[in-house]
């Protein structure tokens, strides 16, 4: 094996390397006129220091010191706001204030969020159409000590947004990562739904085939625990039809615009749901929550 050593006054760093392992070894003290000199002009009060760092090692740390030079890498998972841009944390703020770049779902979305609190940083997209590319990008980046912030337009990346992949390289290579939490669009509407929140299941956004959603329902009707369900308002009205057929009693919930101006939680059976949202066609996002078997 080759090694190269760098040679440096007393007093200085003296760094050994190689390919395997990084070798530092630092020398420290001075030299006075109290202080004996051995032959070699050196003073014999100096202590040598020797660290061997493995590469898997420096990956594994948030901050490493090495002298004067400072390392950091990070990969940080911020939740974001769901509707009102007052709910972020101060946390997430900071976070987004200090990283080298911002990673959005959507740059001109996350950009409204961004310029609303005076944060000037640069934005890469990072959505389902490119998450594969842009996973191994970041995690280049990351690998060489950036910081990096993963945001999506609402609430935490990874549920039913962009991030998984991500996080799940950054587990693979051994890069840092840590999720920041903030406001949740499945804990909001479960918890104004007024059902039972003490187990439930999360079906993310219910199929848009009628087959698999039908199934999809025939499942939540079936089960002990409240069923969380993302949906479109362009097919409330279909789903809704199909309760009727599978869970024509069941209590229903639909939680929109939640956090907004309009926010809305109206419950009734499917027919009652579906009669008033005909006659009045619902807008924005929307989380449905089927009350659980027995309610």
């Amino acid at each position: 094996m080759t090694s190269r050593v760098t040679t440096a006054p007393v007093g200085a760093p003296v760094v050994t390397s190689c390919v395997v392992v990084v070798v530092v070894v630092v020398v420290t003290g001075g030299v006075s006129s109290a202080q004996p000199i051995n032959a070699n002009g050196a003073n014999a009060n100096n202590q040598m220091r020797i660290l061997i760092i493995f590469p898997s090692v420096i990956r594994s740390f948030l901050v490493r010191r090495v002298g004067s030079i400072q390392i950091q890498q990070m990969l940080y998972v911020v939740a974001t706001p769901i509707g009102n841009l007052g709910d972020i944390t101060l946390r997430a703020l900071k976070i987004l204030k200090d990283v080298d770049l911002v990673a959005a779902e959507d740059t001109r979305h996350s950009g409204i969020l961004l310029k609303h609190y005076q944060i000037d940083k640069p934005l890469v997209s990072y959505h389902e159409h490119n998450e594969a590319m842009r996973t191994a990008q970041l995690v280049e980046r990351l690998a060489t000590g950036e910081q990096i912030a993963l945001i999506t337009d609402a609430g935490t990346p990874g549920l039913s947004d962009p991030g998984a992949r991500l996080i799940r390289e950054c587990i693979k290579r051994e890069l840092p990562f840590t999720v920041i939490p903030g406001a949740s669009s499945i804990s909001t509407a479960l918890v104004g739904s007024g059902f039972s929140a003490e187990k439930f299941f999360v079906g993310g956004f219910l199929p848009n085939k009628s087959g698999r959603r039908e199934r999809e329902l025939r499942a939540a009707a079936t089960r002990e625990e409240t069923s969380v369900y993302f949906e479109s308002p362009y097919r409330l009205t279909k789903t809704l039809k199909a309760c009727i057929e599978i869970m024509q009693d069941r209590q229903i919930c639909v939680a929109r615009e939640l956090t907004k101006k309009f926010e809305e939680f109206r419950r009734g059976t499917a027919d009652e749901l579906l009669a008033h949202y005909e006659a009045r066609p619902p807008k924005g996002e929307i989380v449905l929550i089927i009350s659980c078997r027995g309610e």
